[in-house]
């Protein structure tokens, strides 16, 4: 599959800074379907282990400068996930 678009959850810093807790990428552009998903996945799968803090989250398209990181970082075959505790997954 090829990243074209992304759908990140964000937990908003005390100043400008944001903390991308999660991120999902797509081919076609994501409809509020995928957003919804996105969410229930997140809130359900004890896997990330977030649950109900996914409330407290932003979930939003991420901007072409977040997917264009990701995709090298994908690449270069890195960790692009952080749990909501910290650890990498």
């Amino acid at each position: 599959m090829k990243i074209n678009y992304g759908i990140m959850a964000v937990r908003m810093g005390s100043t400008k800074d944001l903390e991308i807790v999660h991120f999902s990428g797509f081919e076609n552009k994501p409809e509020k379907a995928d957003f919804d998903g996105f969410k229930e996945e997140l809130r359900n799968d004890k896997e990330f282990g977030i649950g109900d803090e996914v409330d407290k989250l932003v979930v939003m398209e991420a901007p072409k400068e977040i997917v264009a990181h990701v995709k090298k970082m994908i690449k270069n075959d890195k960790e692009v996930t952080m749990r909501l505790d910290g650890e990498k997954r």
